[in-house]
């Protein structure tokens, strides 16, 4: 009988001090009176701040995720939201944004697109992302992802190409699907012919290519059309 009295009480205590706990967390010196959001660019940071809508009673002990969910996903350009208490009465929200890895020519520029095929941004100039040609005639709609058979290329091509260091300022060219293309920065020229076995035929170009610099050959293009048969042609300049 006195185990179950001495229980009885304990039970007691640790209500009383849960309840305690929870009116602090909903006391207003826990309310939420400021919000600082902070991320790489200052414009995709200003819109996730306008899109975080805190419930009236948001408070620093039990952190409003939901809201802040929900701003994560109206955005397009946001990859994640982390949210982290500051003293008292602030959190704050770091953006970590989605970035870029291909471009995708138009007639009239380049819509910049993440890993996931997401639309991110339009821009004329495409730096040293590589760029792909032939896919999109006009420009898709920021925030869309591409279409699985592009972002299956996409895929291909990349993977292909970061094998043999050949990424950065990589162009593609599918305008013509049967006789597709590869152009490095430096301006040599890969034939890789119909889009079957591109990450394949774009690793063998690179091999070879990097195998003729290293005789000290200059190089036109490279034509891994027929992968058993290459051939290959000397730029003017040598």
């Amino acid at each position: 009988m006195r185990d179950h009295r001495l229980m009885a009480r304990r039970a007691m205590l640790l209500s009383v001090v849960i309840g305690a706990a929870v009116g602090v967390a909903l006391s207003p010196a826990c309310r939420i009176w400021e919000v600082r959001v902070v991320g790489p660019t200052q414009s995709v940071a200003d819109e996730v701040a306008s899109k975080i809508q805190l419930p009236l009673r948001a408070n620093t002990v039990f952190l409003p995720l939901q809201a802040v969910s929900a701003a994560e996903h109206a955005c397009y350009r946001v990859k994640s939201l982390a949210v982290r208490r500051n003293p008292w009465h602030g959190i704050t929200v770091t953006v970590h944004e989605r970035e870029p890895v291909v471009a995708l020519a138009s007639d009239d520029g380049y819509t910049l697109v993440d890993k996931d095929g997401i639309c991110l941004i339009r821009t004329d100039t495409p730096g040293v992302l590589p760029v792909f040609r032939g896919l999109a005639s006009e420009r898709p709609t920021l925030g869309d992802r591409i279409p699985p058979e592009w972002l299956s290329t996409v895929r291909a091509c990349l993977a292909g190409a970061a094998a043999v260091q050949a990424a950065e300022g990589a162009q593609f060219d599918f305008s013509n699907t049967q006789l597709s293309t590869l152009k490095t920065r430096d301006g040599v020229v890969g034939k890789l012919g119909d889009m079957r076995n591109l990450q394949r035929k774009i690793v063998l170009f690179g091999q070879l290519l990097h195998g003729l610099r290293a005789d000290g050959e200059s190089v036109a293009y490279i034509d891994v059309r027929v992968e058993n048969k290459p051939t290959w042609r000397r730029s003017h300049s040598h």
